[in-house]
Parts: C-alpha cells; sequence; structure tokens
C-alpha cells in the first residue's frame, strides 16, 4: 500500500495512479456557504455520496460530498463512509487480478471513479478534440477535501454522521486527504424536471455512444442521473484502461461494453410504462450510425417494446364468446 507524506501540499491531480487525473479545485482553500442538501431522500442514504448547493467566491456550485455504503446496510441514514478496500478481500480477489489495496481503491472507489472519468472528459474538452463532452456531463471543476470546519456545518445542520467506528482508520489516515472527507464541485444543474421526448432521448444515446468511445462506461444509466440530457454522475464508471474490466473473462467483455445500452433501453422503457413518454417519442429513437430506411438494433429493441405493450393491450382488451 503506497503512503501520502502528510507533510506535502495536497495533490494537483487524482488519482495518484496512471491513467486520466482530475484537477484540485482552484477554489478549495476559499471559504464556502453550504445552502441546501439537493435531491429528495428516503430513510436509506445514497449510494455514493450526498449532494449540496454551495456558494464560493459569489458563484453556486453542486458539491457531492463523496463516500462509499453496503447497500444492504441502512441502520442510520445520514451515516458517512469512507470507502474502505479492506471490508470485502475474497470479493475483490475475485474481480481483480492483484488485489492491492491500491489497486482496489483506484478501480472501484467511487470518489476515484468520478475522477477517472472526469478527467478523461476535461482531457478532451480542454485539448479541443471532443469540445461537445461538455454538453454531455455536467462540467466539472475539480475534487477539495473537507476542511474540519465543513465537515462541522455538515454534521451540525444537515445532521450528517461523519464517524470513523466502522472503517479501517490507519489506511485511511495514510491515504491521501487522509480522514478528510472528499468532495467534487460540478455545475449547479437547473432545477430538475420531468420532461422527455423522443429529441431529448435520441441526444442522451448520442452521448453515450460518445462516452464510450472515448473509453468512459458511465455503468448507471438511469432517468435520476440525468438533468435534461446531461449526466450529473459517474460514481459507478469505468474509464480504460480499467482492471477490473481487464480481468473479465473474454466472454463477458462484449456485454459488459454493451452495458449502458442496455442500461439506456431499461430507462426508455421505464419512462414509457410511467407514461413519462409516448410511443411516438419511441419511434422517434435512433442509433446515429443506422440508415434512415432500416431500424438498427437499438432502434430495433425499443420497437418491440412498443409491440408487447400493443400486444397486452389486445390481449386485456379481447373477450371470449
Amino acid at each position: 500500500m503506497s503512503q501520502w507524506d502528510k507533510s506535502k501540499t495536497l495533490p494537483k491531480e487524482l488519482p495518484l495512479w496512471p491513467g486520466p487525473k482530475l484537477n484540485l479545485f482552484k477554489h478549495h482553500d476559499s471559504p464556502i456557504e453550504w445552502i441546501e442538501r439537493l435531491g429528495e431522500y428516503d430513510w436509506r442514504p445514497p449510494y455514493e455520496g450526498y449532494v449540496f448547493r454551495a456558494r464560493i467566491r459569489n458563484r453556486e456550485y453542486a458539491i457531492k460530498v463523496c463516500q462509499s455504503l453496503d447497500t444492504h446496510d441502512y441502520a442510520i441514514a445520514f451515516q458517512f463512509r469512507f470507502f474502505d478496500p479492506t471490508a470485502n478481500p475474497e470479493h475483490y480477489r475475485l474481480i481483480l487480478a492483484d488485489p492491492t489495496l491500491d489497486n482496489i481503491a483506484h478501480y472501484d472507489d467511487p470518489f476515484y471513479n468520478e475522477c477517472r472519468a472526469y478527467g478523461r472528459i476535461n482531457e478532451y474538452i480542454k485539448k479541443k478534440k471532443s469540445p461537445s463532452l461538455s454538453n454531455i456531463a455536467a462540467p466539472c471543476h475539480g475534487f477539495f477535501f473537507l476542511r474540519p470546519r465543513d465537515t462541522h456545518e455538515l454534521e451540525r445542520d444537515y445532521h450528517l454522521n461523519v464517524g470513523y467506528g466502522e472503517i479501517n482508520v490507519d489506511y485511511q489516515d495514510s491515504t491521501v486527504g487522509g480522514l478528510r472527507p472528499r468532495a467534487i464541485v460540478k455545475d449547479l444543474a437547473p432545477d430538475l424536471y420531468e420532461y422527455w421526448d423522443g429529441k431529448m432521448l435520441n441526444t442522451m444515446l448520442r452521448g453515450i455512444l460518445r462516452l464510450n468511445r472515448h473509453g468512459i462506461l458511465n455503468r448507471d444509466i438511469k432517468a435520476d442521473n440525468y438533468v435534461g440530457t446531461q449526466l450529473v454522475d459517474f460514481g459507478r464508471a469505468a474509464t480504460m484502461p480499467d482492471l477490473i474490466f481487464d480481468h473479465l473473462p473474454n466472454w463477458q467483455k462484449p456485454s459488459e461494453l454493451h452495458v449502458d445500452l442496455i442500461r439506456f433501453h431499461e430507462m426508455v422503457e421505464n419512462l414509457f410504462n410511467d407514461n413519462f413518454i409516448t410511443a411516438e417519442d419511441v419511434r422517434a429513437i435512433r442509433h446515429p450510425m443506422a440508415r434512415r430506411s432500416d431500424p438498427d438494433t437499438s432502434s430495433g429493441d425499443l420497437l418491440k417494446l412498443l409491440e408487447d405493450n400493443q400486444d397486452d393491450q389486445d390481449d386485456g382488451g379481447s373477450t371470449e364468446d
């Protein structure tokens, strides 16, 4: 396990590992005015972190305070948890060829998943190789570590319990930032709205395919992770090269490469079944590589949804003599 020298200043980029990196937020030392917690949570905590609207130097941002949580552990509604690579060694021996603590953290921690994905996105935007990526993902301005004062405010005003009782304190204290919670700064999205149509879904599909072409698998495509046509969460993303992906058996890799399209189809199906979009919207969704005269595989799968729905309606409306 690599050790972080606490006498050093914070790194300008993370992760300290080969591959794409996210920059340190340029105003990381500035005072933060925490305005409100965003999103609607029930008694279960969010899996990857809490998002806050905050003001820094007269500009409002969305700040995601990153965490990792066992999805089966809902005992404390607002218990913050650090990612702990020592918690499940049997699992990591299955999914990594070399399950060192560094490899586990850098390829499975939601914080580093976001850093790697946004590092790749910002790299292409900066080099003007793919400026349209700024329209696909909510712009990200970097990472920082919460100061004790900010942690105290979140505990006091939002009842966020930042406890250290259930983590490997020695490991966490040796990492970059130590026991300070980690945060990622993004543009503050406009108010959420539940409006969808075929044009928007086409734009979202093209965005997913563009991310995939740049080696980013979001792996969590769902309506809740979109604001308009922009993805706002990459906590479960895999950005190539990825050691967990590399360790998959060859027969499994093609399906993993298509996981975003599979999730997109599931999202469209849910929107259709919940009456957020119409049959006309579904018919308008086309894979950008498809010829206009031929329905592509993606469109064909979605049109099958309409056929199945029509069959269900016909069966429900039929009567026997």
